[in-house]
């Protein structure tokens, strides 16, 4: 339910000179009022912009976009709190800079910044021209917290440049396109959000990640290797590294088509050649050692990938990275019925196998018994048990769509 509000017209509002108005919430807190694609376009202007608590009153198009907050070197992510109170956002088109690699509603949203009760809708086809793009329905790349939030978003993207210039990007995320229905990478949380739709990359560059929630989830870990000469002659120490749990994706659901290409790319000679690397996963892609993908479902109709040159893969759970088995942090059921395909140099592969215990029938996930936690657990055993939480406010935000045989958020279905 929608929470009450008091209004708090500032002297400019009641002067009719354009200031947008404000409202206070029930715990007390100001919030500023978006009800225009221009409003909702300022919050780009200034750190100070970025950094406000604002409360969508409409829906919204967006036209030729530019995201908010690119924060690259150039810029700063969204650090504020933007509530959608159960609107849409349909972004009809992205503008084209050649500077930008942070695509999306948000280039960046920054630790700290928060984003809920959202939808995000569109039918976008983007090109990208840098090495490196980032790109999502709601962000980029999210630091921060998406809550609650929908994307219904058809998302096509890519990048067209053959050149071997590397674009400084980040560790781990390097030289390639990587999307997803929300964020194109996860190094916050997201939390019980959904996204249907498809998510479709193609490139030329060596890396191609698209996943139905996020194209990659966490980071790598970093350790130190040494090599010492003296008059004992050679030592060699090895520091392994740590891998602190801190990216998160929770209580998430995707029915997107999910499809990445990319043609061989020549990179550097010997064995760095033919170094294409292409991955679909039905909430991730690649889930790194910091990551950890939490009581999650993929559904999602078809799951393909396409390479030339190393590998490719095609997965309905996120890959994990060589030789850290983190599938341990992570608890995704898919849907058996999947179409999965990988594609290796223009031959179909077969791909890989799942266990019964990770997979369940449509007729299943088509039950709201399935979703909901059992009644009568106390937090640890909820904690220890798959389920959504069902209600009508954000802490039990699910409701059951008799429609779809899916959970809805509790403002699709009560607002």
């Amino acid at each position: 339910m929608r929470c009450k509000c008091t209004i708090i017209l500032s002297v400019a509002t009641l002067l009719g000179i354009g200031a947008s108005a404000q409202v206070q919430t029930s715990d007390g807190q100001a919030q500023t009022e978006i009800r225009t694609a221009e409003e909702l376009a300022a919050l780009s202007d200034s750190e100070t912009s970025l950094s406000g608590d604002y409360v969508l009153i409409n829906d919204l198009t967006l036209d030729n976009w530019t995201p908010i907050g690119i924060g690259d070197s150039d810029g700063q992510g969204f650090c504020g709190t933007l509530d959608g109170n159960g609107h849409t956002v349909t972004i009809a088109g992205f503008g084209d800079s050649p500077d930008n690699t942070r695509v999306g509603l948000f280039g960046t949203i920054a630790e700290g910044g928060v984003v809920k009760n959202l939808r995000v809708a569109g039918d976008v086809d983007y090109t990208g021209s840098q090495t490196i793009l980032y790109i999502g329905g709601i962000a980029g790349i999210n630091y921060g917290w998406v809550a609650c939030c929908a994307s219904v978003i058809e998302l096509k993207a890519g990048i067209k440049n053959t050149t071997t210039h590397r674009l400084k990007g980040i560790t781990w995320y390097e030289d390639g396109t990587f999307g997803g229905g929300i964020a194109g990478i996860n190094f916050g949380t997201i939390t019980n959000s959904y996204s249907t739709g498809s998510v479709s990359l193609k490139g030329d560059r060596t890396m191609n990640y698209a996943g139905g929630i996020a194209g990659g989830n966490g980071h790598g870990i970093k350790g130190s290797f040494g090599i010492g000469v003296g008059s004992g002659g050679v030592s060699v120490s090895v520091t392994p590294g740590t891998a602190a749990i801190g990216h998160v994706i929770e209580n998430c659901y995707s029915t997107a088509e999910v499809f990445s290409e990319a043609d061989m790319v020549i990179v550097g000679s010997g064995l760095m050649k033919s170094a294409t690397i292409v991955k679909s996963g039905g909430i991730a892609a690649h889930n790194h050692p910091t990551g950890a993908i939490i009581g999650s479902v993929s559904l999602c109709k078809t799951i393909q990938a396409s390479a030339k040159g190393q590998s490719g893969i095609s997965t309905a759970m996120p890959t994990a990275s060589i030789g850290i088995g983190n599938y341990r942090h992570s608890l995704v059921f898919f849907g058996r019925d999947i179409v999965i395909r990988e594609y290796k140099n223009g031959q179909e592969r077969k791909p890989r196998k799942f266990s019964n215990k990770e997979a369940v029938s449509l007729s299943v996930t088509q039950e709201e018994s399935w979703w909901r936690y059992p009644d009568g657990l106390t937090e640890k055993q909820r904690a220890q048990t798959f389920g959504f939480a069902f209600g009508d406010d954000e802490q039990s935000p699910w409701a059951w769509d008799d429609e779809t045989k899916r959970p809805v958020l509790y403002w699709e279905k009560y607002i």
